[in-house]
């Protein structure tokens, strides 16, 4: 998706040290968008190489419209984690601009190559940003390449779109070729425990997936994750299940994936989904 925000230069401070001519912009996309409370995406190297502040040089801050208990993101991103995922990692900041009091907002760590540096082999695979998409030929064109070392060409997502379409082979085959099969089973189940409707699964939406050049397979990254633990999930009998994405529709129809997808859904109870804990983090938060 085309038209990002302009970036303005700005002075920021954070805890005493400041720097200066940063770049400053709205962010957020239908769902995030606001006037009184925008959403902020910080680079502070966007005119001036190599400026930093706490080591680092990108800061991401959601306005959490979505989430009006505030903490759901920073729950739902330990949940990944301690499940294994590579996922941002999240606390808070009470912002102010100009003067005028924001009030408390997201702060999100960005999943840039800092974050691939700590989490993969190496920085230099192929990082996508999906929003409104999916693993089909036809989708392709809305995923993002997010860093300069990227194929924007999509190589490695139309060679997995292609295999899923031909149906030459089974899918467990073609899964496990493409991806990283025992993340994905994770990050799906991951997904379900948090009741992320609006991530790939649920919505097509709000996920990166990198190509590890060391194994040459996909990993999902959380992303966007305010719509999550909603209690309306839990109001009907059968609560929610994700069934929009296009390889959790075939993993459904695959009665063996299935099975190994329920399983797995059933292992992080009580470990990545574990109540006392999250109470207990509710509370610390």
């Amino acid at each position: 998706f085309k038209g990002d925000y302009t970036y303005f230069s700005a002075t920021i401070d954070i805890d005493g040290e400041s720097a200066r001519n940063i770049g400053i912009r709205k962010k957020g996309f239908i769902g995030s968008q606001s006037t009184e409370k925008p959403g902020f995406r910080i680079n502070l190297d966007e005119y001036v190489e190599d400026t930093k502040l706490f080591c680092t040089d990108n800061i991401t801050l959601n306005n959490a419209v979505q989430d009006p208990a505030l903490i759901r993101q920073c729950l739902s991103y330990k949940v990944f984690r301690d499940a294994g995922i590579a996922a941002p990692r999240c606390n808070f900041a009470r912002v102010s601009m100009n003067g005028d009091d924001l009030g408390i907002y997201v702060n999100v760590e960005p999943v840039k190559k800092k974050f691939l540096r700590e989490h993969f082999s190496d920085d230099d695979g192929d990082l996508y940003e999906g929003t409104v998409t999916d693993f089909a030929t036809s989708w392709l064109s809305t995923f993002d390449p997010k860093t300069d070392e990227t194929d924007p060409s999509l190589e490695a997502l139309l060679y997995l779109a292609a295999d899923l379409e031909s149906e030459t082979e089974d899918l467990e085959t073609v899964l496990r070729r493409h991806f990283d099969f025992d993340q994905l089973l994770t990050f799906l189940s991951a997904e379900v425990w948090t009741g992320h409707w609006d991530g790939y699964g649920g919505n097509q939406n709000n996920f990166f997936v990198y190509r590890d050049p060391d194994s040459n397979k996909l990993s999902f990254i959380p992303w966007g994750v305010d719509g999550t633990m909603d209690p309306w999930q839990i109001d009907g009998e059968e609560g929610w299940f994700p069934t929009s994405g296009y390889i959790t529709k075939r993993i459904l129809k695959d009665d063996t994936l299935a099975g190994l997808w329920y399983d797995r859904i059933g292992a992080l109870r009580g470990t990545a989904w574990d109540t006392a804990a999250l109470l207990a983090e509710v509370d610390r938060i």
